[in-house]
């Protein structure tokens, strides 16, 4: 391929015009990203908009959320052990007469 720099035609061969062509490509998209092609920067602030809502709620409200639901069961199954246990001893009679059960009649 031939090319013109200041007036003056060089030969390139093709693997550089390729090489030349991709860096070209390269330094036009950073250029747009940096400084904000209008089509194309709407469109990633509004992917990064909604990246960033989709972020806060995956890192603050779920977290707080499974806490929550952790807490709820922990404190479930500490009533229901609780609440089980009291009616086992409901059950087998234990309160019905305090000093048969705590062997007090063994030393009268």
């Amino acid at each position: 391929m031939v090319a013109t720099f200041d007036g003056k035609s060089v030969s390139v061969p093709d693997s550089e015009v390729t090489a030349l062509r991709i860096f070209t490509d390269m330094k036009l998209l950073s250029y747009v990203l940096s400084h904000g092609h209008p089509a194309v920067s709407y469109f990633i602030y509004s992917i990064l908009y909604y990246l960033n809502i989709v972020d806060t709620v995956l890192t603050f409200i779920v977290p707080f959320a499974l806490i929550a639901a952790m807490n709820f069961m922990i404190g479930r199954s500490i009533y229901l052990f609780y609440a089980r246990y009291r009616l086992q001893r409901r059950a087998s009679g234990h309160n019905s007469d305090y000093k048969k059960s705590s062997g007090e009649e063994l030393l009268a």
